[in-house]
């Protein structure tokens, strides 16, 4: 451990402190420690110390401002990870919302196409039938929504929006028709 200064060891120790936070000179400094205690400190070492005082000084000022600028960046960067993993649980349940109405929407698609045989052949029978309501007409109606739905798959059309309405069209036809035929 390096010595003490003669400022540190001094029995004025504060007072000198005091006239440095007051700004006098390291030569009036020295007078004064002469005229008023008797006290001999050359005007060189209280200039040194008081370069590394405040020296100090200042670097606990700047190491308090960057703690607590440094709590702040950590309340500021945990804000936005919590911000950014709110976004992402939110975009999560979009999706997953998403990903739950496109499969329902792909099980009645599925449903109408491994039924419409059946349902087919169904209403060409009930539309033979004098005292059922279906017609020709409902018939054909059915018939066209599926021919158009299968060309439109055939000519590489993914399962997009115009097949997935295509299949939501010719359904509506199917259960339409069979309605008039429970009426009927």
């Amino acid at each position: 451990m390096p010595p003490q200064s003669k400022v540190s060891q001094s029995p004025y120790y504060n007072q000198i402190l005091d006239w440095i936070d007051e700004g006098k000179s390291s030569r009036w400094i020295s007078r004064e420690l002469k005229n008023q205690f008797g006290e001999s400190i050359g005007h060189g070492a209280i200039s040194n110390f008081r370069n590394k005082h405040i020296k100090n000084e200042a670097l606990e000022i700047v190491d308090a401002q960057l703690k607590e600028e440094s709590k702040t960046v950590d309340s500021k960067k945990n804000e936005v990870i919590q911000n950014t993993a709110n976004r992402q649980i939110k975009g999560n349940s979009q999706i997953n919302g998403l990903a739950d109405a496109t499969a329902r929407q792909y099980r009645g698609v599925l449903n109408v196409a491994e039924n419409f045989e059946e349902d087919y052949y169904a209403l060409k029978r009930a539309a033979k039938n004098e005292n059922s309501k279906v017609n020709e007409k409902d018939v054909a109606d059915v018939s066209f929504k599926a021919v158009k739905l299968a060309h439109d798959i055939q000519n590489g059309s993914s399962m997009d929006n115009s097949i997935t309405e295509g299949f939501g069209e010719l359904a509506d036809a199917i259960r339409k028709s069979k309605e008039i035929a429970k009426k009927g």
